[in-house]
């Protein structure tokens, strides 16, 4: 299944919006949509959907600029919708004249971003205002701020980031990375990465669920996220947020890592702990068992000293004590470091 259709087919929030949009067509005769990322396949959707309940119906899609030709847009739409119709200037406005005539009867107008021209909501809002449930359906999309400060009557507003939320945009970034060939810590760091960044955009979280971000420090993301999509849904736009997003997603992937690793070594150096405990440390806590020891007391009390029984666990220790130092100081894993803890295996066994 093609990304597109996985987000507004499985994705919860999505799937939501979709249902939210069809309950909105039964009941108003405007509908105004922020413009939505996959926009086209949403639309389609939307077309079989209510072709479910009318397959008569007549969509007309096109975008609000193709309207700016010169002519009055109320004449316009008329003269597409009714060009014989009998209209007087007595009769209202000709959106009211359309309206109260029904005739978009049967047709479902799709007009997408109005802020290109404006006049079109002022069209939508006499259209709503006059029409009845017997009438077609006019649809506006919008980029940027919602163009109506206030509820007007027979509209429907809709803003499709409302309905995303953190855990679809973690679940559609593992999604884009699934095919990878990557271990598993990678994957998920990289699915904490992507889906934090592109924040509610899944274009955008799709370009970035990819192997090579593990890779970038901020201002390579920055730079990355300045280049997709530019002026599309509001992503980090500085090198603190983009910073405190990698250091959440290392805390969050990284601690467990650090937490299964000191349990290894307990394992593995039983025996030797039990020889220097028990023992109160810097902060007068009683240190009694292995099990209570932390990875500065293993290092004080034993390693420091003592050794290690192999390179390799001189190594692992190394690493994993360094990282925690560097996390819990609130800083972030240099490329280096990253690479090394995302290279150990979360099922390792006894390290020697």
């Amino acid at each position: 299944m093609e990304l597109q259709s996985l987000w507004w087919n499985t994705i919860s929030g999505a799937v939501r919006f979709v249902q939210d949009s069809l309950e909105a067509a039964a009941n108003f005769r405007v509908l105004l949509l922020e413009e939505a990322p996959y926009m086209e396949h949403y639309l389609r959707i939307l077309q079989e959907r209510v072709r479910h309940w009318d397959s008569g119906l007549q969509f007309d899609i096109g975008f609000a600029r193709d309207w700016s030709t010169g002519q009055d847009i109320e004449e316009a739409l008329l003269n597409r919708c009714a060009p014989q119709a009998d209209y007087h200037p007595m009769d209202g406005s000709r959106s009211e004249f359309i309206a109260k005539n029904h005739l978009l009867a049967g047709k479902v107008l799709i007009i997408r971003k109005i802020e290109e021209y404006p006049a079109w909501l002022d069209v939508a809002v006499r259209y709503a205002k006059h029409s009845t449930a017997q009438n077609g359906m006019i649809l506006v999309t919008y980029t940027g701020t919602v163009p109506l400060r206030s509820a007007r009557k027979g509209i429907s507003d809709l803003r499709w980031r409302d309905f995303i939320s953190s855990y679809d945009m973690q679940m559609f970034a593992s999604t884009c990375i699934a095919g990878a060939n990557i271990p598993s810590t990678a994957r998920n760091y990289i699915t904490q990465i992507a889906s934090r960044l592109a924040r509610e955009d899944p274009e955008q979280c799709e370009q970035l669920a990819v192997r090579e971000i593990v890779r970038e420090d901020a201002p390579s993301l920055l730079a990355r996220l300045s280049a997709i999509r530019p002026g599309s849904a509001p992503s980090p736009t500085d090198l603190q947020e983009i910073e405190t997003i990698l250091w959440e997603a290392q805390v969050q992937i990284f601690f467990p890592i650090i937490e299964r690793t000191r349990r290894l070594f307990i394992e593995a150096y039983y025996d030797e702990f039990l020889e220097v405990l028990p023992v109160k440390d810097e902060f007068h806590k009683e240190l009694n068992t292995p099990e209570d020891m932390e990875l500065r007391h293993m290092w004080h009390y034993r390693f420091k000293e003592q050794g290690f029984r192999t390179q390799e666990d001189r190594r692992v220790f190394n690493l994993v004590y360094n990282c925690r130092n560097v996390l819990a100081h609130l800083k972030l894993l240099d490329n280096e470091a990253l690479q090394d803890i995302l290279a150990i295996e979360p099922t390792r066994q006894i390290l020697s």
